[in-house]
């Protein structure tokens, strides 16, 4: 089964990712989750979009494993780092 999608509908999800997109200086991964979009969903209601980067994000995230620090990863960094400093 083909997913493929009308351009109003394209259109429809272009206007919605860049009105939710709050990433700057990455329109590389705005277009990636454009693409995810197209090729995994054939019908977008507007309450699916949030989700669908949801989804999206939460996937990258995942792949990206050990590279995606919280806020308690940098404390504990800043932490040692000062620790570090004193020592010296």
């Amino acid at each position: 089964m083909s997913n493929m999608m009308t351009e109003a509908s394209k259109d429809y999800i272009l206007d919605e990712v860049e009105s939710l997109w709050s990433i700057p200086d990455r329109e590389d991964l705005k277009n990636d989750l454009l693409e995810y979009i197209e090729v995994n969903f054939a019908i977008v209601y507007e309450q699916d979009i949030k989700d669908i980067m949801i989804q999206w994000l939460q996937q990258k995230i995942f792949i990206a494993g050990n590279n995606i620090y919280s806020h308690a990863d940098i404390d504990k960094m800043a932490e040692s780092y000062t620790v570090k400093d004193e020592l010296i």
